[in-house]
């Protein structure tokens, strides 16, 4: 996605999941969508913490993958004044359907997990209950 000609990115790591719940009450991120979820106000500006959260997190792991390789990479993620000064409100919301999806795509792991009395070895997928979103719809979830 595109924020004033530059393209945006969004992941999901350590640092923002505890950045994330951070903003949630008793710093749970099993509450992050009762906090995406509050009124108007509250709820925008936690998307909009959000957004920046996971374009830091992307600039971050950007930054660290191409350090070691010998390179440098100048980060630059969204700013809360940026999003602040958007009059595009299509496209803030755009950006935090962008930056949920990250989150949930990078929420489910394949883990190896341990032979149970003989069995053969499994894959297990592991997903977050947390849903980031004003909403189901505003998500594309159902």
């Amino acid at each position: 996605m595109k924020l004033n000609g530059r393209e945006v990115n969004f992941k999901r790591t350590i640092w923002a999941t505890i950045a994330a719940s951070a903003m949630c009450p008793d710093k749970d991120i099993t509450r992050l969508d009762e906090v995406l979820r509050s009124n108007y106000m509250d709820g925008n500006m936690a998307a909009a913490q959000f957004i920046c959260i996971l374009s830091e997190a992307y600039e971050k792991a950007k930054a660290y993958e191409v350090s070691q390789i010998g390179e440098t990479y100048e980060q630059n993620p969204v700013t809360m004044d940026e999003l602040m000064n958007l009059e595009d409100f299509d496209l803030f919301q755009q950006l935090f359907i962008d930056a949920a999806d990250a989150w949930k795509k990078d929420a489910r792991q394949t883990v190896e997990t341990e032979p149970v009395k003989g069995k053969k070895k499994s894959k297990a997928a592991r997903s977050d209950s947390v849903k980031p979103g004003t909403s189901t719809s505003d998500t594309g979830q159902e």
